[in-house]
């Protein structure tokens, strides 16, 4: 019984990649395509310039970057060519937690079931 659970929890793991991170888009143009206008974005540039604001209109060469409060400065045109990565802001703990949390309760539960399962056979 526990080497079924184990062996499960392992399979699933292996094969769900993409729930925690495994497959990411490789430039900047598709995470770019993939945010939402007026979300709140992350932006590095290569310069090494780290700029946040809100996503904007989406060109061919690129995107537009709205400040994060209206009339709190200017909109920027930031060319694909210039910038590093594109990351939605504010979100991945979030994500982070609820993986971690939702992992240690599967553990937890393997384990808790393997014990009694144990416990019974020695009754």
């Amino acid at each position: 019984m526990l080497r079924i659970c184990i062996s499960l929890l392992l399979a699933f793991l292996l094969t769900s990649g993409d729930a925690f991170g495994g497959a990411k888009p490789v430039s900047a143009e598709e995470r770019a395509a993939k945010i939402k206008p007026g979300q709140e974005v992350a932006v590095t540039l290569r310069s090494g310039k780290r700029l946040q604001g809100r996503m904007g209109r989406m060109a061919v060469a690129g995107f537009e970057l709205k400040p994060v409060r209206a009339g709190k400065g200017d909109t920027q045109t930031l060319a694909f060519s210039e910038v590093e990565s594109v990351k939605p802001a504010g979100r991945h703990a979030v994500k982070y937690v609820v993986i971690g949390v939702v992992v240690v309760g599967v553990v937890i539960g393997v384990l808790y079931a393997a014990a009694v399962g144990s416990l019974m056979r020695f009754n």
